[in-house]
């Protein structure tokens, strides 16, 4: 007979699995808009750059309270570079006058 633990395991191992496919695609993301940013705007002042968070190793990760713990890191992870790429691409608006103090310039009268 399986344990509930085990079962829930099961359930967990997959949301990990995406959770560092959605990270690892955020990050491309980020990197591409921070040489973006700095493109056009060469005297960025850019936080540094997050390190991906390590993936359970083998062996780690097996039981449930170990896989949804890091489910909770790389869900912490994805969010801040959600809201990293939000930012930059406000910034980069900015930069190329595509948005000014009261909203997009194509807007103004």
């Amino acid at each position: 007979m399986r344990s509930p633990q085990s079962d829930e395991a099961r359930r967990l191992a997959p949301l990990v699995e995406r959770e560092l496919a959605v990270i690892a695609d955020l990050q491309r993301q980020v990197s591409a808009l921070r040489r973006e940013l700095i493109a056009v705007r060469p005297d960025a002042d850019l936080p540094p750059e997050q390190a991906r968070p390590e993936p359970p190793g083998p062996g780690a990760g097996n039981s449930a309270d170990e896989l949804s713990a890091a489910f909770d890191r790389l869900q912490e992870h994805a969010d801040g570079l959600w809201f990293e790429r939000q930012w930059l691409t406000a910034e980069i608006s900015v930069a190329r006058g595509e948005f000014g103090r009261n909203g997009p310039t194509s807007a103004a009268p």
